[in-house]
């Protein structure tokens, strides 16, 4: 009856909804510590962490993917994504049915199999293509995406293509940037100067006629994403059924091996093309004027001056000055401290991709002046960030000695296992604690504290160490030092304030003394 099928609808789309959005209970140890011992388990070796992982949710049904049923999973699967990307997680939440299970049952069997793509044939841009004779026979040219789709979505090939590849093309979560490139009629006309461009070998290939090849053995080494983003986005099946306006950039090169087997050179540019740098979202930001004028000004204003530790800031990734010398605060890192103290440490340890998504305000709340964008920072700023760096780098110099010590001895230091995690989580507690009381203590200023170790030990040391007193109290009581804990405290912002208010309450009723 339409009534039972209603019902059984929103069951399991009940059941959709429950496991997409699950994620945050399994990183909070006093749930998981809920379950029974096999859960636990697995969960505490996965050791999830969506801002450092990619983590994929697969939700699996016997429906058919495009039935009605279906589309009202694919609604709560993206929205539960989108969910996880405001959030900063790398998560991707993926319905497969009967069709795609089929799918993925070949690709394995593929996978398995070592199975090669025997003859391609396949046209090139006429008017756009050279080609290198030694030491391998290779040609450099533009290929249509519509063929590179064409090619892919072959029935005999598909991920065929894929198998001396270090990775598969994504075939169920495809690169949505990419896809949307594809097919937009005006961006797609620039895909060839967006792209990276796809690199492939082969045992040989032959030109057929003027832009016809015909290549044996084909792999694609290098380029998987924009293979399978183009197949799924503007082709289907065996045939192309959207166009684009898209070519790409295409390298084959012939390694002369037959089958399975790759030359020595074809095993080192599958090596090297596959181990380069992944872009940054932070390195957009790197040659903006403000991180310019920090890359030329914070160091050498603060760096081994007073109480503050020899450090260089590292505004670009592999960038060090000669002149300087000590730990690189990286602009990643330096965004996740500086937002820490003003606003709480939860988005630093929660959703640190915020500070790089342009429009949104962490950016400029990590680096502007009150949430505002600024052009330099003045003397009070430089010297609440140097409070800041002193501290950080202290606790972070003290967590690597109890790593030490606690590895020679027999009784493992608890500390030891969170205390480099959370540096930045109880800097910005004593921070605060420290702004705080200077409205009515007789605290000298940040700027004045960092001016020799001696008055930032007097004024600063005992309120670091209360603070680490009432954190290990808490790591074992309450959330336990294994697992995902330190994750769950530095997200629990009722914790943060029941720490400073501890604080602040311990300094004005003597219990902590700071001169």
């Amino acid at each position: 009856s339409d009534l039972h099928r209603t019902k059984w609808n929103k069951d399991i789309e009940d059941k959709a909804s429950g496991f997409f959005n699950a994620l945050p209970n399994w990183l909070d140890p006093k749930i998981v510590s809920t379950g029974n011992s096999e859960v636990v388990e697995l969960l505490s070796d996965a050791a999830l962490n969506p801002e450092q992982q990619l983590i994929f949710l697969y939700f699996v049904t016997t429906l058919a993917i495009n039935s009605e049923i279906a589309a009202g999973l694919f609604r709560i699967a993206e929205q539960a994504e989108s969910n996880y990307s405001a959030m900063g997680w790398r998560v991707s939440c993926v319905v497969m049915g009967r069709s795609e299970l089929v799918s993925k049952s070949i690709e394995l069997a593929n996978v398995r199999d070592y199975g090669l793509a025997e003859k391609v044939t396949f046209q090139i841009e006429s008017d756009s293509y050279f080609e290198v004779e030694e030491p391998l026979p290779a040609l450099v040219c533009s290929i249509k995406g519509n063929t590179i789709a064409a090619i892919y979505n072959n029935k005999s090939i598909k991920n065929k293509l894929f198998n001396q590849n270090v990775r598969l093309g994504m075939t169920t979560n495809i690169n949505k940037d990419i896809a949307a490139t594809a097919v937009d009629a005006e961006k797609s006309r620039n895909f060839f100067y967006y792209n990276n461009g796809i690199t492939a070998v082969c045992s040989n290939y032959e030109f057929l006629n003027d832009n016809t090849i015909e290549a044996e053995n084909l792999q694609v080494v290098n380029g998987a994403q924009t293979v399978s983003a183009l197949a799924k986005s503007v082709g289907s099946g065996g045939a192309v059924t959207r166009s684009t306006n898209a070519t790409v950039l295409f390298r084959l090169i012939a390694t002369g091996e037959g089958g399975s087997r790759k030359s020595d050179l074809a095993d080192e540019i599958t090596k090297y093309q596959n181990t380069q740098n992944a872009v940054k979202e932070s390195d957009f930001f790197s040659n903006e004027p403000f991180q310019l004028w920090l890359s030329k000004n914070l160091a050498s204003r603060l760096s081994n001056k007073g109480a503050v530790p020899a450090f260089y800031y590292q505004h670009k990734r592999g960038w060090k000055p000669s002149t300087r010398s000590g730990e690189a605060i990286t602009i990643e890192r330096m965004a996740q401290l500086r937002h820490a103290i003003y606003y709480g440490p939860a988005i630093s340890y929660n959703s640190p991709r915020l500070y790089w998504v342009k429009g949104q305000p962490q950016y400029w709340q990590a680096f502007g002046r009150k949430g505002q964008e600024c052009q330099t920072w003045n003397e009070e700023e430089l010297g609440e960030i140097g409070w800041a760096i002193t501290t950080n780098l202290n606790l972070q110099s003290e967590a690597n000695e109890l790593k030490r010590k606690s590895r020679s001895k027999s009784e493992e230091n608890l500390e030891a296992k969170y205390l480099s995690y959370l540096s930045r989580y109880v800097t910005s507690v004593a921070f605060q604690v420290m702004d705080y009381l200077m409205g009515d203590e007789n605290i000298p200023s940040f700027s004045e504290q960092i001016q020799s170790k001696q008055l930032f030990d007097k004024y600063s040391s005992e309120i670091i160490r209360h603070i680490r007193i009432l954190l290990l109290s808490e790591m074992k009581n309450a959330y336990g030092i294994q697992g995902n804990s330190r994750l769950a405290i530095a997200r629990d912002e009722k914790k943060f304030d029941s720490l400073k208010d501890q604080t602040i309450e311990a300094v004005r009723n003597g219990l902590v003394r700071i001169n």
